[in-house]
Formats: structure tokens, C-alpha cells, sequence
């Protein structure tokens, strides 16, 4: 079940730097263990610090060339010298929305010191400039969230907006200074899912405005938080995007004016640090996220060696086919040609051994070889999917045949206390929405009835998933697995219903008789 905040944060210590009185950003240094990075908001010099894991004052950094309009959030990534970590500060902010463009600067990560008793101040040179702006639908958007993928070193920004979606923008690297960068509109959903957000999100002020974010350093997870919530997606893969995967609610306990979050360096939690004189460093540690990035390497690394198993049976395979040609220009012997069949033969692994090659009356390309064997198989064990590329063992091992619109009958139950009977509808499939708990159940009623009986932000859950496959429903979601959902239909928030009837899950809506 989904921890209450107040049970999982965990305080490590007030900054100790008078000069730190408006947190606005948070990034881990993944070069220097043990360091962060934060800034002041509007109001301030060109000037960010470093502290420890413990809110112990480290040094202090001047963006030589920058200027501090309205500082945001900062991030770290990768830039023009292999190797190196950057740091990007965000100067995106405009609550007024009067600026047309926002800048962000890059600058080469410096050498941070560990010793709290030795603190520096030093000026960063190198710096870069780069300026962008929002799509016309989008004005002078006022945001308070950059984040960069540690992977490509493309780049992101998150509206604040008050009202309510989800709004990224990003721009693909290489980024280039000297001209305005065009954001593009990345993804539009909702993330605020209480009523408020539901019926009232033209005419009411914004309780859910998002406010920070961070990519892991393995690229594998997402945070971004508003001033009352943190919310996690996750990905198998850095060339997928966050956003194909249901969100998930973390642990948090709001503090006042809280608008910096980020992941620590070994991704074993993240820190928050809100604004004032002498905040609280807080820690959360969150087990899940590293269980996930180590099954993922684990799976990814089985998906290489089966790629480079095959690989290898490709080029014997393009060898033995060379050989055949080589000999049948020498000699049109119908010998020479069977003997090379139990060569090839010989060497595919033995679980491909029972299938024959079709028949070799040509030398045809080793892709159309391949295609020409597989076809001639007839499904008795021959070579299955052997141009496999890199990326495609998630795809295969998870996908699956499922039934369409398989309709379950599920009982009743009373929601305790509401006078009220809740009613479930059950499909074979998934659907979309915010997971704010997790837990094993050993029947889709099961979870269904837990559903009915959770709140959250004031409200019922609404929908929930089970996975009844007896292989488990894809990575750390066994058998029994069950996940209570929130789900907005108000097509104006950009989130609806989202149906996939081939996934692996028995998931429906819970609705008031």
C-alpha cells in the first residue's frame, strides 16, 4: 500500500547558509558524491550553492555571464564533451506571463568540494545561453520545471499552469545558442485528480501547479511535484517516453512553499527542500524505483546476450551461405550442397535445430535467407524473429494474445459508512490513469472491493487493475498484483479513457448504484 508521507520523510538538516532563503531548484551531483545543488528564486544574484546530503553548506558558484531574471529549477545532463556532466539553470519563470522567450544556461559541472569546514566561491566561465520559446498556443508560459535526459541531453520544461494538465515542452539536442529555440509540445495530460480538477478547474485558483522535476540518473524514472503531491512515471526503456506508463503518487508531506525536488545519486530516493530561512532538507527513501532499475538492467542484459547469441548464428549463417556460392561455382555437385545444409545445421542452437532450411536454389540476401527459413519452419520450432534489433526484446517479451472485451461478473459491495453500494465492471485489459497504491490480492473481486473502499484526495478510487496471468503481468507486477487507479473522463483535461484490450490485466471502473 502506498506510504503516507508524514511516515516515510525523513529530515536530515537545516541549511546551514543564511544566503539560501528562496530554494527554488535541486540536483544531485553525479560526479561528486554526496553533493547537491540548489538557487534562490527571483530576487537574487547570478549564484548558485552546493550542499551536502545533509544541509551543510559546501560552496558557492557565480554563472559568470548569466543574468538571474526569475530562477526556476536546475538540472544536470550531458553536453559537448563526452563524459562530462552540465549543469542547466533554468531561468523560465514569469508569473505574469510578460516575457515571450526564457533562457537557460549551461556550464560545465565544477569540482565541487566535499568538505563542509572548507567551503569555496568560485565564478564558472564556459557559460552558454540558449533561448527558447513556447508555441503560440501556448503564450508566455510561466514554468517552474527543468529536467534533461541523461541519455540524449534533450530538454524539458513543464508549465505550471493554472489550469491543472500536464503541459511538457521540450527541445531535442544538440542545443544551439545564438538563436530562439522553438519548444515543441511533448505530452497534455492531467495529474491533479481531485474534484476540483474534475468540475471546477475554469473558475478555481490552482491547488495542483507543478513546480519541480527530476530525471534519474539511469534515465529510467520521472518525478514531478506540485505544492501537495509528487508523482513518479517510469520507463523499461530510455527510448521510450515516461508518459506511455500510468503515474504513480509518492510518498509526501507538503511544506510550506515546497518547490524543489530531485533524485539522489544511487536513485534510492529523491530530496525536497521548500523555501524560507534555513529549510528543512527532507529524504524519502523509495525502494521501488531501485528494484526497477535493476530488474530492467537485469532484463536488458539478458535481451544483449540473446542478441549477440543470434548475431552470431547470423554471420555462420552469411558464411555458410558464401560457401555454398563459392562451391557451386566450382562444382554443381548436389553433394557439396548437403553437406554444407548439416554444417549450418550443426551450428544453430539446439532449440532451432528441427527446423530445415528452405530449399537453396539461390543465393539470396542473408535478410531474405532468413525470411525464406522462417517461412518454410511451419511453426515447428524454426528461427523466430532473427533480425531481432536491439530494442525489441521488451516488445516481444511482453507482448501477449488476449481475449477482446471479455466481460466479468464481479459482486457487489457496500462502501463502508456511505450508504451507498459500489458496483464493478470488469474488462480484459488496462486502463489509463493515476496508481495511488499497489497492492496483492489473490482475486479481481479482491481488488475490486478495495477499490471501493479507498479515498484518496477526497474522493473514491474509481478504477483498478489486477493481474490474473499466472506469469505475471510484466516487470515487478506478479500474479495478484492490484492497483487502485483515479481516473478523469473530462475530455477538456486532456484524459480519458484509454482501453488496451490486448494488455495482460483484468482492469475496470468502480461506480456508485
Amino acid at each position: 500500500v502506498a506510504v503516507r508521507g508524514a511516515e516515510a520523510q525523513v529530515a536530515r538538516g537545516r541549511l546551514n547558509k543564511w544566503d539560501v532563503r528562496e530554494a527554488s531548484g535541486l540536483v544531485a551531483s553525479r560526479k561528486h558524491k554526496g553533493v547537491l545543488y540548489t538557487h534562490n528564486d527571483s530576487g537574487d544574484r547570478n549564484r548558485i550553492f552546493a550542499i551536502n546530503e545533509w544541509g551543510k553548506y559546501l560552496g558557492t558558484y557565480e554563472i559568470a555571464t548569466a543574468q538571474a531574471r526569475d530562477w526556476e529549477d536546475i538540472a544536470i545532463g550531458p553536453g559537448p564533451k563526452d563524459g562530462e556532466d552540465y549543469l542547466y539553470i533554468g531561468d523560465i519563470g514569469d508569473n505574469r506571463a510578460y516575457y515571450p522567450t526564457k533562457v537557460v544556461y549551461r556550464v560545465l559541472e565544477p569540482n565541487a568540494t566535499r568538505d563542509p569546514y572548507r567551503p569555496v566561491s568560485e565564478i564558472l566561465y564556459g557559460v552558454e545561453k540558449f533561448e527558447f520559446k513556447f508555441p503560440g498556443h501556448a503564450g508566455n508560459a510561466n514554468s517552474e520545471t527543468l529536467m534533461v535526459d541523461p541519455h540524449t541531453g534533450d530538454l524539458f520544461i513543464v508549465r505550471k499552469t493554472e489550469q491543472h494538465p500536464l503541459q511538457v515542452f521540450w527541445a531535442k539536442a544538440p542545443l544551439s545558442s545564438g538563436k530562439v529555440i522553438d519548444l515543441e509540445e511533448y505530452h497534455v495530460t492531467c495529474v491533479d485528480y481531485n474534484r476540483e480538477c474534475k468540475d471546477q478547474h475554469h473558475k478555481s485558483k490552482s491547488k495542483g501547479s507543478l513546480v519541480g522535476g527530476d530525471i534519474s540518473p539511469s534515465g529510467l524514472g520521472l518525478l514531478i511535484k506540485s505544492y501537495e503531491a509528487i508523482y513518479y512515471w517510469r520507463r523499461s526503456s530510455t527510448s521510450d517516453s515516461f508518459f506511455d506508463s500510468d503515474p504513480r503518487m509518492l510518498p509526501y508531506s507538503a511544506e510550506r512553499q515546497g518547490e524543489a525536488i530531485c533524485w539522489d545519486a544511487g536513485e534510492k530516493g529523491y530530496f525536497t527542500l521548500s523555501e524560507g530561512r534555513h529549510p528543512m532538507l527532507y529524504y524519502y527513501a523509495y525502494e521501488a524505483h531501485e528494484k526497477w532499475v535493476k530488474t530492467v538492467d537485469l532484463w536488458r542484459k539478458k535481451g544483449e546476450e540473446s542478441f549477440v547469441r543470434k548475431t552470431n548464428y547470423l554471420e555462420d549463417l552469411s558464411s555458410d551461405l558464401k560457401e555454398v556460392s563459392l562451391s557451386r561455382s566450382e562444382s554443381e555437385s548436389n553433394q557439396v550442397e548437403e553437406y554444407s545444409v548439416r554444417q549450418k545445421s550443426a551450428k544453430r542452437p539446439e532449440s532451432e535445430q528441427s527446423s530445415s532450411l528452405s530449399s537453396w536454389s539461390s543465393l539470396l540476401s542473408i535478410e531474405e535467407k532468413i525470411s525464406s527459413s522462417s517461412s518454410s519452419s511451419g511453426g515447428g520450432g524454426g528461427i523466430e524473429e532473427t533480425s531481432v534489433r536491439r530494442g525489441d526484446w521488451w516488445e516481444q517479451w511482453m507482448q501477449r494474445s488476449q481475449q477482446d472485451g471479455l466481460v466479468l461478473g464481479v459482486s457487489s459491495f457496500s462502501a463502508g459508512g456511505s450508504g451507498h453500494e459500489m458496483k464493478c465492471h470488469v474488462l480484459e485489459g488496462h486502463f489509463h490513469g493515476l496508481i495511488v497504491a499497489e497492492v496483492e490480492f489473490t482475486s479481481v473481486s479482491k481488488c475490486c472491493e478495495y477499490c471501493t473502499q479507498h479515498l484518496v484526495h477526497q474522493d473514491r478510487c474509481d478504477t483498478f487493475a489486477f493481474c490474473d496471468k499466472k506469469e505475471g503481468c510484466g516487470l515487478m507486477q506478479p500474479f495478484g498484483t492490484c492497483l487502485l487507479k483515479v481516473v478523469s473522463e473530462d475530455p477538456q483535461l486532456g484524459l480519458g479513457w484509454s482501453f488496451d484490450p490486448k494488455h495482460p490485466w483484468k482492469s475496470g471502473r468502480v461506480t456508485e448504484e
